[in-house]
Formats: C-alpha cells, structure tokens, sequence
C-alpha cells in the first residue's frame, strides 16, 4: 500500500479529461490569428468588463459559444451578436 500513489483533489463520476491533437491545437492557433493580431484586442474576461457582464452563467455561455480569447471589443461584438 505505500507503494500507491495518492490521489490529490477529488474525482467526479464521469469525469473526463479533453484530449486535443496537436492538429487541433493549431487550427485554433491559425483561427485566432486574425483577431489577436489587431490593434486594441483584449481578452475575453476584458471584453466581459468593458461590456459589464457579470453573470457567470451569461459569462460561461459566451465562452463556450466560441474558441476566441482575445479580440477587439467590435470583432466580440459581432461574435456574439446572435448569441
């Protein structure tokens, strides 16, 4: 028994971890380019600042709603206008 590894934190039924390949690493990298790069882009917790939502439901939401973390407010606006 003291040869066993003890298990930090806690585990959850169904729990699971993301296994991403290298490949869709970098389509995300490439898909992000174009907004990073601009003059005045900040990150999506700025953008929630700037916008004043405090919602952590509306915040989660708007997160999974895309893969983009860092953008102009204009570029956000317009990934979220229908969400």
């Amino acid at each position: 028994m003291a040869d066993e590894p003890k298990q930090v934190g806690r585990r959850w039924r169904g729990e699971g971890a993301v296994l991403r390949s290298s490949e869709d690493v970098a389509d995300e990298a490439a898909e992000q380019v174009q907004y990073r790069d601009k003059p005045g882009a900040v990150p999506l917790l700025a953008y929630f600042g700037f916008k004043d939502i405090t919602n952590p439901v509306m915040q989660a939401s708007m997160t999974a709603y895309t893969k983009i973390r860092i953008a102009t407010v204009e570029d956000f606006d317009a990934i979220f206008k229908d969400h």
